[in-house]
């Protein structure tokens, strides 16, 4: 299992300042989101050394681990999921809440 500090060191390996901001609040997650997030995270990791797991499955799991961390950031982010239009399929929606805005706001 993946535990707290792995976890947090491989998000740091992601260059990008606003989404640092973001990961930093996955350790407000509950402890069974945590582990379950972990157990997610360890499984994807296991899956993308498996020759014969297809794009698509390895895709949908990591849509499914994206969609996780954002269902569960606090109440910040309200996402819809596969949203469709007469093109594209959006797999994730993701806009800010009213309390999301309010941390915005304060540069959160």
């Amino acid at each position: 299992m993946l535990d707290n500090i792995s976890f947090l060191k491989l998000l740091e390996q992601i260059d990008d300042p606003d989404f640092q901001r973001f990961a930093e609040k996955v350790d407000d997650l509950s402890e069974s989101n945590r582990i379950k997030f972990s157990q997610m995270v360890e499984k994807f990791k296991s899956m993308m050394s498996m020759p014969n797991v297809s794009a698509g499955i390895k895709g949908k799991f990591l849509e499914d681990l994206v969609h996780f961390l954002f269902e569960h950031s606090g109440k910040v982010y309200a996402v819809s999921r596969n949203i469709r239009t007469c093109t594209n399929e959006i797999d994730d929606l993701v806009g800010l809440t009213a309390k999301g805005k309010v941390l915005e706001k304060k540069d959160y």
